[in-house]
């Protein structure tokens, strides 16, 4: 878990709000505060699927920012640093919870909501795209409903 929390310590300038928090009760919750950074993610009793928020004063400011451009959308290009660090937590964290086989996380976008859309490639006969939203939990989107699904399958 060490390893983890440091990599989040790397992201300072990045929030996100995965869109795990289902409606479902967790059957596992952990919350750990690191420094000024506060992490928290669920495996669910359903399916397995993670959340965590990262907020220090620069995330929060910056995610205030994405979020202004709800009412307008409008694609926001992710600079490839900040791409490569969520692509590696993207990775870590599904590898550490759900012991899948990746490949490799081979596409990470902003949506035109604003939003991050991140595509992750099993060791499978298909590709499974993800959704991130900063911290719009109110609709799921059809990436996100078929991911849960194919994960969900792929546990049984």
């Amino acid at each position: 878990m060490k390893q983890i929390y440091q990599l989040l310590l790397t992201l300072s300038c990045v929030a996100i709000v995965c869109v795990g928090c289902t409606k479902s009760t967790p059957k596992e919750c952990f919350e750990e505060e690191v420094d000024d950074i506060q992490i928290r993610y669920s495996v669910l009793r359903q399916d397995t699927s993670i959340a965590w928020t990262i907020r220090n004063d620069s995330v929060i400011q910056y995610k205030s920012a994405i979020m202004d451009k709800m009412r307008k959308p409008e694609k926001i290009v992710l600079p490839k640093s900040e791409a490569d660090k969520i692509k590696e937590l993207t990775y870590r964290l599904f590898v550490y919870h759900t012991s899948k086989d990746i490949l490799k996380v081979h596409e990470c976008r902003y949506t035109d909501f604003p939003g991050l859309h991140v595509i992750i490639q099993y060791k499978s006969p298909k590709s499974i795209s993800y959704d991130y939203y900063f911290g719009h939990t109110a609709e799921y989107s059809q990436d996100f409903k078929d991911f849960m699904a194919a994960l969900h399958l792929w546990e049984k």
